[in-house]
């Protein structure tokens, strides 16, 4: 028997700042992916947010949600923290 599991995403974004420091611009995530499906190609999930800072915050959080818990979390100089049982289905991590 197959386990699927269906993802709905939220994103959040924490500034240590004014919060009017940044603009969201875009945010590209799947509505459902259904995991354990056949095709492993389709466990990777492209998680997009396209933002821009007005100024230099010193620090910068940003976190996805599933069902409320947090799944992922990019601190502004350190590298990126992914709950051990989501790793496997992060890809390549892209700073632009």
């Amino acid at each position: 028997m197959k386990f699927f599991i269906i993802l709905t995403f939220s994103l959040s974004v924490i500034l240590f700042q004014v919060a009017n420091s940044i603009t969201l611009h875009d945010i590209d995530v799947p509505h459902m992916v259904v995991i354990g499906d056949d095709d492993e190609s389709d466990d990777v999930i492209s998680l997009d947010c396209e933002y821009e800072l007005e100024d230099n915050p010193t620090y910068l959080v940003v976190k996805w949600f599933m069902n409320n818990n947090a799944i992922y979390q990019w601190i502004r100089g350190q590298k990126p923290s992914v709950v051990p049982w989501f790793r496997d289905h992060v890809g390549e991590i892209v700073e632009t």
